[in-house]
């Protein structure tokens, strides 16, 4: 949602549904707009309902927060650890990993970053993931980058995350691995758009119909058969008249 977009609907938020409302919010929190914090307080006075009122405080929680201080391998001061994370063996290894994940280190995450670089464990990336997910505002570009990456594990946590993302960007991905060539990939796609108010859902797709490019009205054709949403049949005629015989 372009700056403009978000601007004109802010100006008559309260006239809103509470599915916009959610959109909307969450459009503003993971925006890189200047006057968000700004505006996030004084939508957190405007706002009644209680799931959109939390998640708005979470989010101005998360922007005031002051940034961790992380730490390279070299800074790592337990020693015992220091030298798990850096053994070739992958048993003793993982063992370091599900303890910095356990207890949420997310200081370790610039070491984590170098051990990447040196191995190709993809459970560091699985590791960094997590704790990236735990600050998924601060984090959300890193966050995104992930989609690069073909590995199934991987994508299944990016999924996850992404699916608590409520904005047009992050839906529109996971909508588009409804049409994955991994049927696990498919199957959490369907699981996190299951999982959405079906309003919500709804919200997403119709954008999606409307997109210049086929591959996303086509993923929007797929989430209207998966979903069986009420007025499948109103968002499916507009597809039917799709130039493009792919959709």
């Amino acid at each position: 949602m372009k700056f403009n977009s978000i601007h004109y609907e802010l100006s008559y938020y309260q006239a809103q549904t509470e599915a916009m409302r959610t959109v909307l919010v969450n459009e503003l929190i993971y925006s890189n707009l200047e006057f968000k914090l700004e505006k996030l307080k004084e939508l957190q006075n405007l706002e009644t309902n209680i799931e959109i009122k939390f998640d708005i405080g979470q989010a101005i929680n998360s922007l005031e927060s002051k940034p961790v201080v992380g730490h390279t391998v070299e800074q790592i001061k337990d020693q015992k650890l220091k030298k798990a994370l850096l053994s070739n063996k992958e048993q003793i290894r993982h063992k370091a990993l599900s303890f910095i994940l356990k207890h949420k280190k997310t200081d370790f995450l610039p070491a984590l970053q170098q051990i990447k670089k040196a191995t190709n464990d993809i459970q560091v990336d699985v590791v960094i993931l997590k704790l990236l997910s735990l600050n998924r505002i601060t984090n959300f570009n890193s966050i995104y980058n992930y989609l690069r990456s073909k590995d199934e594990r991987i994508l299944s946590e990016v999924i996850e995350t992404l699916a608590d993302i409520k904005t047009q960007k992050s839906m529109a991905v996971i909508i588009q691995f409804l049409l994955h060539a991994n049927k696990s990939i498919r199957d959490k796609s369907l699981k996190a758009l299951s999982s959405l108010d079906a309003e919500i859902s709804i919200l997403f797709v119709s954008k999606m119909i409307a997109h210049e490019k086929p591959v996303q009205r086509l993923a929007a054709a797929t989430a209207i058969g998966v979903l069986a949403f009420e007025n499948a049949s109103e968002l499916l005629s507009r597809l039917l008249a799709d130039q493009d015989d792919t959709v």
